[in-house]
């Protein structure tokens, strides 16, 4: 779950810098606003009850595991790609 929410909160820091430069094209910005909607779903579901606290069932946990690490994974090459372009 920290995971997620640091890649959350990091993809929402590049995605305000890389909409003030004038060089990012709009199917960069749609990328960037799709790969953060992914990561603010997955960080929504974790985020249940069972899922913070460990009570639920393995396949849940199994199941929180999956989506956070297919979330980020998704996530970083869109903003490694960002990261690239502003250095």
């Amino acid at each position: 779950m920290r995971d997620a929410s640091h890649t959350l909160h990091s993809s929402n820091k590049l995605f305000a810098l890389a909409s003030i430069d004038q060089t990012t094209t709009d199917d960069q910005i749609d990328l960037m606003l799709e790969a953060k909607a992914a990561m603010m779903d997955v960080v929504g579901v974790v985020q249940h009850h069972d899922g913070i606290t460990g009570t639920g069932k393995q396949h849940t946990a199994d199941d929180y595991v999956s989506r956070i690490f297919n979330g980020i994974e998704a996530a970083n090459p869109v903003y490694a790609d960002v990261i690239d372009k502003l250095a």
